[in-house]
């Protein structure tokens, strides 16, 4: 009997990589095949057969480098203008199409688009600004007996503020850019 003829259509049943790679090196120890084999029987690449055999646990997934080569020389222009913004009345803050239009008059720059800065300015404010509020914790200290026994609780709860301003400082000061 063939080994590929046994676990025929077994990579399929295999819900996560952590269970691929057990299938894997349960199979090479039991049955000793080649890497070639164990990459048919599993319908997986054969690079994917040496990561298995090589370590039980999978790889980390890479983590994907976003760039913004347009972007990234603006950047701190748009967040001192929305510096700015944190002292002006709500009317008067810049929107999204106001900040592009001072890049273009004030700063020259030409290679950005609307949609680019849009997408940029709703990262780095609170969606609602109105309505955002600032948690405030906390902490209620009591005892509880159970069983016989005294046990201290501590029970943490947030209490909503509203601190616009101190907040939208914080969000824009602290958040890191996209």
């Amino acid at each position: 009997m063939n080994p590929t003829d046994r676990h025929a259509g077994e990579g399929a049943a295999v819900r996560s990589r952590v269970e691929l790679f057990e299938a894997i090196r349960r199979d090479q120890r039991g049955d000793g095949l080649s890497i070639r084999q164990l990459a048919e029987m599993h319908r997986v690449h054969r690079r994917t057969v040496r990561q298995a055999l090589a370590s039980a646990v999978p790889p980390a997934r890479k983590q994907r480098a976003f760039v913004a080569p347009v972007l990234d020389p603006i950047k701190p222009l748009i967040d001192a203008m929305l510096r700015e913004d944190l002292d002006a009345p709500r009317k008067q803050r810049h929107t999204a199409r106001r900040i592009l239009a001072r890049l273009v008059d004030e700063h020259g720059v030409t290679n950005v688009s609307y949609s680019t800065v849009r997408d940029y300015v709703a990262r780095r404010l609170p969606l609602d600004q109105d309505l955002h509020r600032s948690a405030a914790l906390r902490c209620d200290r009591g005892t509880l007996t159970f069983a016989g026994q005294i046990i201290e609780t501590v029970t943490d709860s947030h209490r909503l503020a509203h601190a616009r301003k101190q907040q939208n400082a914080q969000k824009v000061a602290s958040s890191p850019a996209r």
